[in-house]
């Protein structure tokens, strides 16, 4: 019986790991991975890209929290460049501990590290990034990875500060950019981090206004993830994406925690028929892993979507609306992370007074 397998027989999965040694994973609490993990090869291809060299490369990151980026960085580096590389993770780890057990953000991203086997590449700095930045050495990293403070102000002294400590062909990248200034249409947008709703996207729009501050025009984006080239002034950078085949493993227990959780909640409610709402990549991953769940108790009627009605995932058929009149529906679920916010008020509009069920922000 491999670890993965184990999991699945205990009832809460976060005490069994830290006892086993078993890195955490979870979209769900207690929340782990803040963003969607598709983003993550393109982070692992900026790793690949870094040109070979006979010192040790230095990669920088700001905001680890429970160490999801960090353990794809250190896992990229390993594969591709051998392992010769220290990667310094900033952050300060104030975030409050978790209620299923005595362990907070700090101790879950040293667990997580070991346990991932990337501990000896991991040099952790606790810290605020306006106090630790200016104390690290100019044109001293190869590649620094800004997702810590998203307000406008904060992801723009990061990003300025990460501009100085940046070797000439060094990479500048971050998460969060899920629109460009322009796509804000003239709207006045919070700049204090928050996530919004803008225009039916989710975003981050303090990121939004912190690249334009400092860049002053839109930059190279991929699904939220952004880049910048330090060669000659910052250049545009050309994504690639790996072959996710070896760092979707990585973090399938979210998907299993993911799972429980809903279940758990639908037990808890008592529903016995209930339709999914959203066909995308979210329900394709966590469908599954529902079907396959010890915890398994209702039935999953069909999946709504505002682009398809025919076909099937996972043997579930796509249907349309009629389903809620023609089936006793109990709840509609919303599957999806980026979209949940848009997908549940449009749940709402059309469901007749059926619960909506938000497994994110329930």
């Amino acid at each position: 019986m491999n670890k993965m397998e184990n999991n699945a027989e205990t009832p809460e999965l976060l005490p069994h790991c830290l006892a086993h040694g078993i890195p955490y994973w979870s979209r769900v609490s207690p929340r782990t991975i803040a963003s969607p993990i598709d983003r993550l090869p393109y982070l692992a291809g900026l790793i690949e890209h870094l040109a070979p060299i006979d010192r040790t490369l230095r990669v920088l990151e700001i905001g680890s929290y429970a160490g999801a980026s960090a353990v794809v960085m250190g896992k990229a580096l390993q594969k591709h460049h051998d392992g010769k590389a220290r990667l310094y993770c900033v952050d300060p780890w104030f975030h409050p501990p978790y209620a299923s057990c005595d362990f907070n953000s700090e101790r879950l991203f040293r667990h997580n590290i070991a346990a991932s086997g990337v501990d000896d590449l991991v040099v952790s700095i606790k810290g605020f990034s306006r106090d630790i930045l200016p104390l690290l050495k100019p044109e001293s990293f190869d590649l620094a990875y800004v997702d810590g403070d998203h307000s406008r102000h904060g992801a723009a002294l990061d990003i300025r500060a990460c501009m100085e400590l940046l070797r000439d062909g060094g990479y500048l990248c971050g998460d969060d950019l899920e629109l460009q200034h322009e796509e804000f249409n003239g709207l006045e947008v919070p700049e204090n981090g928050s996530v919004a709703v803008i225009n039916g996207t989710a975003c981050h729009p303090g990121v939004t206004l912190a690249v334009r501050d400092v860049f002053g025009r839109r930059i190279s984006a991929v699904d939220g993830f952004w880049a910048q080239r330090k060669t000659d002034g910052w250049q545009d950078v050309k994504f690639t994406r790996p072959n996710p085949d070896w760092i979707t493993p990585l973090f399938s227990m979210q998907h299993e925690s993911t799972a429980r959780l809903l279940l758990r909640r639908i037990q808890k409610e008592q529903w016995t028929n209930v339709v999914l709402y959203g066909a995308g990549k979210h329900t394709q991953t966590l469908l599954p892993w529902l079907l396959k769940s010890a915890f398994l108790s209702v039935n999953i009627c069909g999946i709504v979507d505002d682009a398809k009605t025919q076909g099937a995932l996972c043997g579930i058929p796509l249907v349309s609306r009629d389903i809620l009149s023609e089936k006793n529906i109990d709840a509609i679920i919303i599957s999806s992370d980026a979209h949940e916010n848009v997908l549940a008020e449009k749940a709402a509009s059309w469901g007749g007074g059926i619960p909506v069920c938000r497994i994110y922000k329930p």
